[in-house]
């Protein structure tokens, strides 16, 4: 199972996607960044499903969409969601 934060990179070697996990599951804040390193999509987790606020930016830190989520499921702010 995984533990702690992970880490991925784009080829060049730039932060893309930072996530913590416990007891295999992902727990706590989630960020994913465009390669410039302008977050593109930041969120929380509770026990491996969304919950809270994910907000996701365009490539000049624009917000362009934000959603609310309980228990993995989204509850307020949903457009384009199933």
């Amino acid at each position: 199972e995984k533990d702690g934060r992970e880490v991925w990179y784009y080829e060049s070697g730039k932060l893309e996607r930072e996530v913590n996990f416990e007891d295999g599951k992902e727990e706590g804040k989630f960020f994913w960044y465009y390669e410039d390193g302008i977050i593109n999509y930041e969120g929380n987790y509770t026990n491996g499903q969304k919950d809270g606020q994910w907000v996701e930016y365009d490539e000049d830190g624009n917000k362009t969409d934000e959603d609310i989520y309980e228990n993995g499921k989204c509850v307020e702010k949903c457009e384009g969601e199933e």
